[in-house]
């Protein structure tokens, strides 16, 4: 539910103009930055240890993680108030006058709220958590509405503050509330006697977690940071009206994934590893058939979701193509991750987003000098491919389980890139042949991808727990 509502409020934005989606985006942006490099360990630290502990540790614990994350938030601040060339992306294209005076707020407002809503999810009170961390979203975009419909000009030549001003707001809402939950729950906690204290372990497992964040965080944004950067909000804005379009195909496919990784963690705790291929091999096929599908869906007709936008995004019809045609080309990349999560090789992961980083931040300097943004999004792409094709790399040579890749997945690469190829190179003139070239390629890859019934069958078993 959450997905559509931020979504509209994208299309909102971007028909506002391209610097209030860019400014929105950046929020976005900065949010992600500070849960991966200032929330150490993240939300898994308090899930893991606060069931753990006895009533008389769990607030010194809370106390303590809170003012060690306290004391990494305002070396942050400080950085960036006083440095802020070490922060390169908050430079040059954009005037942050404004924005350092709500960073410090910010950041601190954001790491409280996180805290709150992760110890709720450790009391098992996950409902209100969820709900608490959607406000945001809900809030905002039905604000956003508000203010487009009825006064357009005033949030045109306001949106700056007011974006920060919604966001900020919502935010320490949604923590004020957390915090009323969770007092609610701690009745019994005896809150006297509080002293410094983190568990055993707490620096074993917090210090992975955290570098694993940081890569993450800097693995999934380093092209925006680019565009940031090198082109300025504007741009970014409309950079982002495209990136986020195609994301869908992941955000769909990883709810999927999360359905069906406990059915694949039984099956390596079992040892099963001939139903194990099975189920890889039918779940690669409709992965394949599914991101195929709406690549070239995107790749072909992008334009209709462009222009809900307005007109003046229509021009990123390339880059939606290459970053389409990208994301298109990862089918397996979740799958092998989730298989890596369920035989306890994490490490793969790890490494795969460390390749990912360093491909998409060499690429990205070099191409941006000939192509521009084109470029950056071109990097993009080659980053997401050759993630994906380690990937399948060492699924099939290293793992030992006999996983076999699909026809589906080979036909899939081809068509994607001849549609991506022929867009680019020969672009269709108008929408009716556009659409029979994409319904074109879409029937040959459900024609020679080849959907059986059996897979149907074992399809609707995994989606409803029942793997055996």
């Amino acid at each position: 539910m959450s997905f559509p509502a931020g979504y509209l409020t994208m299309i909102i934005l971007g028909r506002l103009s391209p610097e209030a989606l860019g400014t929105y985006g950046l929020i976005g942006l900065l949010t992600n930055i500070i849960l991966g490099l200032v929330y150490f360990g993240g939300n898994a630290v308090i899930i893991k240890f606060v069931p753990m502990l006895p009533k008389n540790k769990f607030f010194s614990f809370l106390v303590t993680y809170t003012g060690l994350v306290s004391l990494i938030a305002g070396i942050f601040c400080l950085v960036a108030w006083f440095s802020p060339e070490y922060i390169g992306f908050f430079q040059k294209k954009i005037t942050f006058d404004l924005y350092y005076k709500y960073l410090v707020l910010f950041t601190f407002i954001l790491i409280l709220q996180s805290i709150l809503l992760a110890t709720l999810r450790a009391f098992l009170n996950i409902k209100a958590s969820i709900i608490l961390s959607k406000i945001i979203t809900f809030g905002t975009f039905g604000i956003n509405l508000f203010l487009f419909f009825y006064y357009r000009t005033f949030f045109l030549n306001n949106f700056s503050w007011l974006l920060w001003f919604v966001y900020l707001g919502l935010l320490s809402a949604s923590g004020i509330l957390g915090l009323y939950f969770l007092l609610n729950q701690m009745e019994k906690f005896n809150f006297r006697n509080i002293s410094l204290f983190l568990p055993d372990g707490f620096w074993k497992f917090a210090v992975p977690f955290q570098l694993a964040s940081a890569i993450t965080i800097f693995q999934t944004n380093f092209d925006q940071m680019f565009v940031i950067l090198l082109f300025g909000l504007k741009d970014y804005g409309k950079y982002l009206a495209v990136l986020n379009t195609v994301i869908v195909i992941q955000l769909i496919s990883n709810i999927f994934l999360e359905v069906m990784f406990p059915s694949f963690s039984n099956m390596v705790a079992l040892n099963n590893t001939a139903l194990l291929r099975k189920t890889y091999y039918a779940t690669a096929k409709y992965f394949s058939l599914f991101f195929g599908i709406l690549s070239l869906f995107f790749i072909f007709r992008g334009d209709l979701l462009l222009s809900l936008f307005g007109k003046g995004y229509l021009h990123m019809g390339n880059i939606m193509v290459i970053i389409a045609a990208s994301v298109g080309l990862t089918s397996l990349s979740g799958i092998n991750s989730m298989v890596f999560s369920a035989t306890g090789l994490t490490k793969y992961t790890l490494v795969l987003s460390v390749i990912e980083l360093l491909i998409l931040f060499l690429f990205g300097l070099i191409l941006y000098k000939k192509f521009g943004m084109v470029g950056i999004a071109m990097a993009k792409g080659i980053s997401l491919v050759c993630r994906s094709g380690i990937s399948i790399y060492i699924t099939s040579k290293y793992l030992n389980l006999g996983l076999n890749i699909p026809k589906a997945y080979w036909v899939k690469v081809l068509l994607v890139i001849g549609g991506a190829t022929l867009t680019l190179i020969y672009p269709p003139e108008g929408q009716l042949i556009s659409s029979l070239l994409m319904f074109i390629f879409m029937a040959g890859l459900l024609f020679f991808g080849g959907i059986e019934e059996e897979d149907l069958r074992l399809a609707k078993r995994i989606v409803y727990g029942k793997p055996t």
